[in-house]
């Protein structure tokens, strides 16, 4: 039987479920030990578990029919795409906790402030290394607040940025489905990934910084560096610029040092 099937074949045409799902596999797949990781039957078992979370997108009589016409050897193919880069930038839809509605942020982070990402990927980068779930909500929390009172911010539903709300709001995501939680940091970490690409000079390798002489900051080997410290070598350590600084979107922000590096870089030549 021929049937029309529906597959993604990139990150943001994922629904919801199967970037929770997708998220939550993948996790699965990199906690485990390298040896495990190369064994044919854990990774062929992995493969097949992902075409079926692909194969969401179709209802299920199309689904069992592809289950059974795609070849175990095409698995592999099909999720390919999952284990490159991610680059998902859409955010899962507004999430309700105890009759209160929380908003995400656009895509490709363009609405939040430099303040925001600075906090967001301190905690994305402890997670990582820890994966202390606690911070895993607290960048939840971070990304997904509340409606503003306000109508002035047509860019940006949230309420403003502040730690303080953040504090207040984190007990709402520590009972989130796990899932959710992981679809979240997928999205933040392909938002990530989108605005390193945008700004090379900026982050010319992975956790490297440099100040504006175009410098790389110091740092031990394999060491983060928080963007607190880059905010702070961009202002020349004036605290008269810190306040309105960290307001900024951070996009602007990263694209103005992104420019004054190149300019700086043409001088030297």
């Amino acid at each position: 039987m021929r049937v029309n099937i529906k597959i993604p074949t990139s990150w943001n045409q994922l629904s919801p479920r199967q970037l929770m799902e997708s998220a939550h596999n993948l996790e699965y797949f990199h906690n485990k030990p390298e040896i495990v990781k190369e064994l044919p039957g854990f990774r062929q078992k992995l493969y097949f578990q992902l075409v079926k979370v692909l194969l969401k997108s179709n209802n299920f009589i199309k689904t069992w029919i592809a289950i059974k016409q795609i070849p175990p050897q095409a698995y592999q193919a099909h999720a390919k795409f999952l284990f490159s880069d991610v680059t998902r930038t859409l955010f899962l839809p507004p999430i309700k906790r105890n009759r209160i509605t929380f908003y995400p942020p656009a895509d490709r982070l363009k609405n939040i402030s430099i303040e925001e990402f600075s906090l967001a990927d301190s905690l994305y980068v402890n997670y990582r290394k820890t994966t202390d779930v606690r911070y895993l909500d607290n960048l939840c929390a971070t990304l997904y607040r509340r409606k503003s009172k306000s109508d002035n911010d047509t860019t940006d539903t949230r309420q403003p940025f502040s730690k303080i709300l953040i504090e207040r709001d984190v007990k709402f995501f520590q009972k989130l489905n796990h899932k959710k939680k992981l679809a979240i940091l997928y999205a933040y970490a392909g938002c990530r990934n989108a605005i390193a690409a945008a700004h090379p000079h900026v982050f010319p390798a992975p956790q490297t910084l440099v100040d504006p002489d175009g410098n790389p900051i110091k740092q031990q080997s394999g060491e983060y560096v928080p963007f607190g410290k880059l905010i702070q070598h961009k202002i020349n350590y004036d605290p008269s610029k810190l306040e309105p600084t960290l307001k900024l979107n951070a996009w602007a922000f990263l694209g103005n040092y992104e420019n004054e590096l190149v300019e700086i870089k043409n001088l030297k030549k």
